[in-house]
């Protein structure tokens, strides 16, 4: 005997849509034309083209709560990468700007010992 009979009819439509929903596939139809293009289509093409019939699995909806934790824990290992990736880049942004600073005092002791060579040639 068939257990859904056995149910209310309300409650056995109620499973029967869940599983449904659960098992949800699509048929998709693939075929390659003379000149080589691929197409895909939801509907069967012509009896004279052969074509292959394939069966997608539908993905099943995530749980909102599941999602926004995914999402947190994302952004917390994004936001932990970007501190550790600054603490190394920190001595080399430091050298860096030693070295921008450098030809400036540089430059300045050029101007420097020009005016002191000219005044010294002028003795």
């Amino acid at each position: 005997m068939n257990a859904l009979l056995l149910l209310p009819s309300g409650l056995a439509l109620t499973l029967l849509t869940l599983s449904a929903v659960c098992v949800a596939q699509t048929t998709v139809y693939r075929h390659v034309d003379e000149n080589g293009v691929v197409t895909f289509s939801d509907t069967p093409p012509d009896a004279s083209v052969e074509a292959e019939e394939m069966r997608i699995q539908a993905q099943t909806a995530q749980d909102p709560n599941a999602y926004l934790q995914n999402l947190d824990a994302m952004r917390e290992s994004t936001d932990r990468m970007v501190a550790d990736r600054q603490e190394r880049e920190a001595p080399v942004r430091a050298q860096a700007d030693q070295c921008r600073i450098q030809p400036a005092v540089s430059a300045d002791l050029q101007r420097t010992l020009s005016r002191l060579r000219e005044c010294l040639a002028s003795l």
